[in-house]
């Protein structure tokens, strides 16, 4: 790898590489494991039960049923974060204690750099395959990093089921094309396109037509 040629690109997808890698040393395996695990346990507690917590008690205060569920998923999110965080923070004592702190560390940091691929690869699917190709892009071409995600994100679409991949192209490809179509639709004024005009309704006063007058001579 060259150095001198990175863009833009390769410093994003390599920075937020050495980001997570550091911060799984700094943390450490177990914390990190538990921190996957509480952000996990933490959407899904608050996807199952924000909708009835909002009907049964949030709506009293906030009558918006959009805003009541939004409060009750945020709090239900945070919430489980915190009694997961105290969890998380009696256990890491219990590693000082144990004297394994220096093998959990470099767990940690096996981890976070996996988190950081997996990272950069979602970010390249999103791009890739949500959005839209990026390959027509110059920086995204000459980038030394991208492709290795690029493959790694390709390898990761063609996992998902026939399922997924219709709602993608349903769903985000199929508005990414309309998009394009009606931006790409050309306007009758800038083209001198010229449309009929549809015809003024009249009175209610008949005019006199050649066959009425010919009929009175």
């Amino acid at each position: 790898m060259n150095l001198e040629t990175l863009n833009w690109i390769d410093i994003a997808l390599g920075g937020a590489l050495i980001i997570s890698a550091l911060v799984g040393l700094m943390r450490g395996f177990l914390k990190e494991i538990l921190s996957l695990i509480a952000w996990g346990v933490a959407l899904y507690a608050a996807w199952i039960l924000a909708e009835p917590v909002a009907k049964t008690y949030v709506v009293k205060f906030l009558p918006d049923s959009y805003i009541a569920y939004v409060a009750a998923f945020g709090g239900i999110f945070i919430g489980v974060l915190f009694l997961i965080g105290i969890v998380n923070l009696l256990i890491s004592q219990v590693l000082k204690a144990t004297g394994l702190g220096f093998l959990d560390r470099l767990l940690g940091l096996i981890l976070g750099t996996v988190r950081g691929v997996l990272i950069g690869a979602l970010v390249v699917f999103a791009l890739k395959f949500m959005v839209g190709t990026p390959d027509k892009l110059e920086m995204w071409k000459q980038s030394q990093l991208a492709p290795y995600f690029e493959s790694m994100a390709t390898w990761g679409y063609q996992q998902l089921p026939a399922d997924a991949h219709k709602w993608i192209e349903n769903n985000l490809k199929g508005e990414k094309n309309q998009t394009n179509n009606a931006a790409a639709k050309p306007d009758p004024q800038s083209t001198g396109v010229l449309h009929a005009v549809p015809a003024q309704p009249t009175s209610g006063v008949e005019e006199p037509t050649l066959n009425g007058l010919e009929s009175t001579q």
